[in-house]
């Protein structure tokens, strides 16, 4: 589908995982294009950590992991990370009781564990821990 903007057309391509930003009149030599693996569209919290949950566990197998939320404001990126308490609750808080449960199921075997996490938000700029 495409979007106009003023002096530019948006053409999105969901199921080619590719968004390009096009001058309508052909000015521009090539269109700007931005590639992404997924795209949620009215997607459950459930399926969205469903979809990321693998870095839950490469975190888990001794790999650094980072997880990058772009978007606009109001988009629903502190929501799609930090969701509600219960049944809406976001990757972050999913992927820290993932974390916390196979921790407790390998002390029992006697592994034992140091976890650190950090997390970062940049906002207009400023950068929140």
């Amino acid at each position: 589908y495409a979007l106009k903007l003023s002096q530019k057309s948006i053409h999105c391509h969901p199921s080619m995982g590719r968004i390009e930003i096009r001058d309508p009149a052909g000015r521009d030599k090539m269109p700007n294009e931005f590639k992404f693996n997924h795209v949620f569209q009215d997607a459950s919290q459930d399926e969205v950590f469903g979809e990321v949950s693998t870095l839950v566990q490469s975190a888990l197998d001794g790999y650094n992991v980072c997880l990058f939320a772009y978007g606009q404001t109001g988009s629903g990126k502190t929501f799609t990370m930090m969701g509600e308490e219960g049944k809406d609750q976001g990757i972050i808080p999913r992927a820290v009781s993932k974390i916390l449960e196979v921790a407790k199921l390998k002390q029992v075997q006697g592994w034992d564990f140091e976890i650190r996490g950090s997390f970062l938000e940049i906002y207009n700029e400023a950068v929140r821990e």
